[in-house]
């Protein structure tokens, strides 16, 4: 299962997607699921799942010869999810529109790939409730195998094993059988004898092959191969983008994107496909490409928030902030995505949208999630007690909700981290020496900056020059900075910490991340999050004003009225 799901900076989840909703009708999938080799795996199977949830509505086994048929009663909108052992999951986008019908897909899976080199393997499972922040280290045995002795009182042992791919608890290589873990991968099982078993890891037997994702529609014309294609050409657009703007950084130079092509295509596609969903999904595409610095025709992305109702079932499969961007790019689309929320106008539109997607959306999740959207554009536009308004419905009647700790951290009135309050007290172990400690009464007299991250966090990575740059200017002047890592492992911090960003001041480590008890006290369920604390104890400043470009603006006011 991958850490960073189970972590989860909540700012990434402004998706909600449809649930279940019972009718007569049935629609069945069907085909072959395979391994990257054309075989069966030893265990696989296929999921119908909410677009964002890790569980399944529906599940069912995969047959020894690879064959599989699910069969659901629901409507709405969907991912189909394939998995197997040994193997990565794959995704395919799927709208039950409540008419019988049988959908064939033929999925064959890529192997995961393992690491270049292994340096270290740690082991989670039944004994730790597979808690990322408390694996057990593998020994490392002269023939290059990794063992480890674990003792149960129980039949049997369920592991996984961490550092053999990025981020992710996968099955090991020995097992005498193996089960779900509910997030896409596996877990293996072991026989206990007399209390006790021996995990063996051996990095021979990964299969490092390359291999490639092959989903093959038996009926490609049909309504769900063409919408599926749809969706998946627009992330293939964007995710060329992406791996073009993270070239540059590797580079160290600035990005120049050429959106012509992918403008063409999406353009293209939408004047040839005449079925309203599709079109209106490449549109939705349209906005989404649109956020990352494209210029289309800005007749094509007027029509978008025309032609798409609130009460569509798209808006399972896109982010709530793209209601904002829908309406602000439809009067404005050159704006700059940075400059959306200071168009008053296009914020109370898309409120307005939202409100009568909270109201009649059919679908539970999606009206949770245009509430949680709504509170963020609300207090964007600094409309707050309309924001307050949605914040408390949202907690009333969507308890629920996975947004609501986000939204608690970032806008409650009593939220722990807000100016004017004394920081709470803390305790946090030092990087490379657990003996000593940071706490609150050891930092007073100090103007300082306590900075929550880790080191696979894009957004702190991102901010690293304006870090770098506030430390290096304000230091001297009597500015420190603690930066608090939510790590898996140390490790990884003194690691990244001999890169490129060297981080020249202080560290402390919070062991178990976001289920560290001092998180849950400090509120720290996304990141990264910043407080800057006076010397008498009190926040200055929290998160966006610490954020980018205002972080030495608002640092060096902070040091100038503080001395």
């Amino acid at each position: 299962m991958n850490v960073v799901s189970r972590c989860v900076a909540m700012f990434s989840l402004y998706a909600f997607s449809l649930a279940a909703q019972d009718n007569n009708s049935v629609t069945v999938v069907t085909g072959t699921l395979l391994g990257a080799d054309g075989k069966p795996m030893p265990v696989a199977h296929v999921h119908l799942t909410p677009v964002i949830a890790m569980d399944g509505i529906t599940s069912g086994t995969v047959g020894p010869d690879g064959r599989y048929a699910l069969a659901s009663t629901h409507t709405g909108a969907f991912m189909l999810r394939f998995t197997g052992v040994n193997h990565g999951s794959a995704f395919v986008p799927i709208l039950l529109t409540g008419s019988s019908s049988t959908i064939v897909i033929d999925v064959q899976l890529a192997r995961y790939k393992y690491a270049d080199t292994i340096d270290k393997v740690l082991v989670i499972g039944d004994w730790n409730h597979f808690d990322f922040g408390t694996g057990r280290p593998m020994i490392k045995q002269p023939d290059g195998r990794y063992t480890l002795e674990v003792e149960s009182t129980e039949d049997t042992l369920a592991y996984q094993l961490l550092g053999l791919t990025e981020n992710r608890s996968i099955n090991g290589t020995s097992a005498d059988r193996y089960f779900y873990d509910g997030g896409g991968d596996y877990r293996s099982v072991l026989r206990v004898a007399k209390g006790k078993t021996t995990i063996v890891f051996d990095p021979r037997r990964l299969d490092r092959r390359p291999s490639t994702q092959r989903i093959t529609w038996r009926e490609p014309a049909s309504f769900a191969a063409r919408f599926a294609d749809a969706y998946k050409s627009v992330q293939r657009i964007a995710n060329a983008y992406f791996d073009s703007a993270a070239a540059a950084r590797a580079r160290k130079d600035s990005l120049r994107y050429d959106w012509t092509a992918g403008l063409r295509e999406l353009t293209t596609r939408i004047g040839q496909d005449r079925d309203a969903l599709i079109e209106q999904e490449l549109l939705l595409g349209l906005i989404q490409i649109t956020s990352l610095g494209a210029h289309p025709d800005s007749t094509l992305v007027a029509r978008a928030p025309r032609e798409i109702r609130p009460t569509s079932p798209l808006w399972s499969f896109h982010q709530g902030y793209m209601v904002m961007q829908m309406f602000v790019f439809g009067r404005h689309p050159t704006v700059s995505p940075r400059e959306t929320l200071k168009d008053t106008a296009s914020a109370n539109a898309a409120l307005a949208y939202l409100d009568s997607m909270a109201a009649r959306h059919p679908d539970r999740r999606t009206r949770a999630g245009a509430l949680a959207t709504a509170v963020q554009i609300a207090m964007a536009i600094n409309q707050m007690p309309r924001g307050n308004e949605y914040f408390l419905r949202l907690g009333a009647e969507y308890p629920e909700s996975p947004m609501l700790g986000f939204l608690r951290a970032r806008y409650a009135p009593d939220r722990v981290l807000r100016v004017g309050v004394a920081v709470p007290s803390f305790h946090f172990a030092a990087l490379t020496d657990s003996t000593q400690s940071y706490t609150r009464e050891s930092m007073l007299g100090k103007v300082y900056l306590l900075d929550f991250w880790a080191t696979w966090c894009g957004p702190c990575i991102g901010d690293m020059p304006y870090l770098h740059a506030a430390f290096d200017t304000l230091h001297a002047k009597g500015l420190e900075i603690l930066s608090v890592s939510l790590d898996q492992d140390p490790g990884d911090v003194t690691k990244f910490l001999t890169g490129e960003w060297k981080m020249p001041w202080q560290h402390a480590f919070a062991r178990g991340g976001f289920t560290n008890p001092s998180m849950r006290q400090f509120e720290i369920v996304f990141i990264p999050r910043m407080a800057l604390v006076g010397r008498d104890g009190n926040i200055i400043a929290v998160d966006d004003n610490l954020r980018g470009e205002k972080i030495l603006p608002t640092l060096r006011q902070a040091l100038q009225t503080t001395q």
